[in-house]
């Protein structure tokens, strides 16, 4: 039973496939994917779709990998670093500064466009509207995913060990 105090936020796989409809979800499950911001409860969420399906359509994209449930402070006080996955995870240091997330943000979309050149843009244009430390997180995950599928695990790596520096360059 998901609890209505629950707040869910978006994974890479979710922000994916907001863009590409790769999945071909239901109307109700898209609608409910586009509407998690990592700010609203399941209560406010169930607004918008059937109050009984709720449960079972936040359980059916979690368990596609959508979505996550922002476990209590994840996103609060969280740094950047990447897990042994390497996929960027929240860490116990302070909230990274305003120029830490510049500095960041500027080397991702930096390599991203020299990775992929014009193919880039559509991240770029995520990486630029990331609004804070979580969702940039979220965000070079993604990019660190296409890097994988489409040049190769070592390229996706290279990258996140410079956005990783440059995160410890400008602390």
């Amino acid at each position: 039973m998901i609890e209505p105090h629950t707040i869910f936020r978006k994974t890479a796989a979710g922000v994916d496939e907001i863009a590409t409809r790769t999945l071909g979800l239901r109307a109700e499950s898209r609608r409910l994917l586009i509407l998690i911001d990592g700010r609203a409860s399941v209560a406010q969420l169930a607004n918008y779709v059937r109050h009984a399906e709720v449960g079972a359509l936040l359980a059916s994209l979690e368990g596609q990998g959508l979505i996550v449930a922002d476990t209590a402070g994840a996103g609060a006080g969280a740094g950047f670093a990447a897990g042994a996955s390497g996929n960027v995870a929240p860490t116990a240091f302070a909230e990274p500064s305003a120029a830490q997330i510049d500095a960041v943000r500027r080397v991702a979309i930096e390599r991203i466009e020299a990775l992929l050149g014009t193919a880039a843009a559509p991240l770029v244009r995520r990486l630029d509207g990331a609004f804070d430390a979580r969702e940039l997180r979220d965000t070079i995950s993604g990019c660190r995913h296409v890097l994988d599928l489409q040049l190769g695990k070592e390229v996706g790596q290279r990258f996140l060990e410079d956005v990783r520096r440059a995160a410890d360059v400008s602390r």
